[in-house]
């Protein structure tokens, strides 16, 4: 049953939304349905690159079935009739990870990425364009 008609919507925001789905190529594609031509797609996910997860493992766990870097990301949307108009990293903030009891890491990780390269911080945000 679909809920929504076909180029319902100016713009779709999943905010970490994406790992945890395991058949994340069928929500892009009902999001390309749903939106108008030229409609936007926000997305923000861990980033499997980020070299906290490198270290740790950390986004590695059974809740999250389809984790993406910048690369894997963007082949998946752009195989289902998206384009990327931005992309970028950024640290996980307390604010936004609210699940951590850990206060102290954030402070390290506050401090780390300061140095650390946009590819390998904890979280990306693309935004895409339907075409």
């Amino acid at each position: 049953m679909r809920t929504f008609k076909d180029s319902y919507f100016d713009c779709i925001v999943a905010g970490e939304l994406i790992e945890h789905l395991e058949k994340p190529e069928k929500f892009i594609k009902e999001c390309r349905r749903t939106l108008k031509k030229n409609g936007r797609l926000i997305i923000t996910t861990p980033n499997r690159k980020s070299l906290v997860n490198r270290i740790s493992g950390s986004y590695e766990t059974k809740v999250h079935p389809s984790l993406f870097d910048y690369e894997s990301l963007g082949e998946l949307l752009g195989n289902n009739g998206f384009r990327i108009k931005e992309a970028s990293c950024f640290p996980y903030t307390e604010e936004s990870s609210y699940g951590s009891r850990r206060k102290w890491s954030f402070a390290l990780r506050k401090a780390a990425h300061r140095i650390i390269p946009n590819g390998l911080r904890e979280n990306m945000a693309i935004i895409a364009e339907k075409y």
